[in-house]
């Protein structure tokens, strides 16, 4: 799992905090995960409990996050970075600060001097496995090469968030990006043969019910800490904590349909059956049949939770 102290560390090295060496040259940070492993949830909790209550001025942007969209090329990565850097007093892009950038050394210093008028630590590019989808080879080496100068010259810290096919990036270029990184973090499936994965799976299902009930979704909890339940939720899962919250969602649209204000387990089991067995996200319902035993289900998902980036 994700935690925030990763990304304080982070910032302070970006800047300069008393408790870590100053340096110009900044670091990244790689997050690879599977789809709905929660990368992208971690990062916007992050912004939205830390850095929104900690009263930064406006127009100051400590956390810059960048979504990239399929098929993005390293020219709109660049539009991606500097457009909210480039903005006016009234938030609007200051379209000439993107039209006079002809070079990759115009594009660095650009960054670089916008990061700092907005208190910028962090940049972090959001499913990043979409710059290497087309051309992979080439745009990856381009992709690892445009990072690793920004993080030397001091720009901001990094943080890379993606699929496992991310790892390319880092991978690209005789590996000189790696050598500028953190130690990676990758979040892969929760095994639920591994007791302390078990238990941090269980703790995310029962978290989400008493969050249902935080936000008013329910008024009273559905009681996911029920075993045969959580054992339920990895079986559909696979222990992806995102499919869990997706197929909440889907079982709580029916229960609230009806009026209903908890979701009971024969909403899940009708989730399970119209969401994730059609669309083959899983291979049985548990909610229905009975949770089967862990090792089955593993062979038959060919679950692995091999380490991306060691060498093989």
């Amino acid at each position: 799992m994700l935690h925030a102290g990763e990304i304080d560390v982070a910032r302070r090295l970006a800047a300069g905090a008393p408790d870590f060496e100053p340096r110009e040259e900044q670091y990244v940070l790689p997050i690879i995960g599977p789809s709905q492993s929660g990368k992208s949830i971690a990062l916007d909790h992050y912004c939205e409990t830390v850095i929104e209550n900690e009263g930064h001025p406006k127009g100051e942007i400590p956390l810059l996050q960048v979504r990239i969209s399929n098929g993005s090329s390293l020219k709109q990565l660049q539009a991606d970075i500097l457009g909210p850097l480039v903005v006016d007093e009234n938030g609007e892009v200051v379209e000439r600060e993107l039209l006079d950038v002809k070079t990759q050394v115009q594009f660095r210093a650009k960054v670089r001097r916008y990061a700092k008028k907005r208190s910028c630590e962090v940049i972090a590019l959001d499913e990043a496995q979409h710059l290497i989808t087309r051309n992979a080879g080439k745009t990856a080496i381009a992709v690892a090469e445009s990072i690793k100068l920004m993080a030397i010259e001091g720009a901001a810290s990094f943080i890379v968030l993606g699929v496992p096919e991310t790892w390319a990036i880092f991978q690209a270029n005789n590996k000189q990006l790696p050598l500028r990184s953190r130690p990676p973090i990758f979040l892969n499936p929760l095994d639920f043969e591994r007791p302390h994965e078990a238990e941090l799976f269980a703790g995310y299902v029962v978290m989400l019910d008493a969050k249902l009930v935080e936000h008013g979704i329910t008024t009273e909890l559905s009681h996911f800490d029920d075993a045969a339940l959580i054992a339920s939720f990895w079986e559909v899962s696979g222990g992806v904590v995102g499919i869990v919250s997706r197929l909440v969602r889907v079982a709580w649209e029916y229960a609230y349909s009806l009026g209903i204000s908890v979701v009971p387990k024969e909403f899940l089991a009708e989730a399970t059956d119209n969401w994730a067995l059609e669309l083959g996200i899983a291979r049985s319902n548990p909610f229905s049949d009975g949770a089967r035993s862990v090792r089955i289900v593993k062979e038959e998902i060919g679950f692995s939770v091999g380490a991306i980036g060691r060498a093989k």
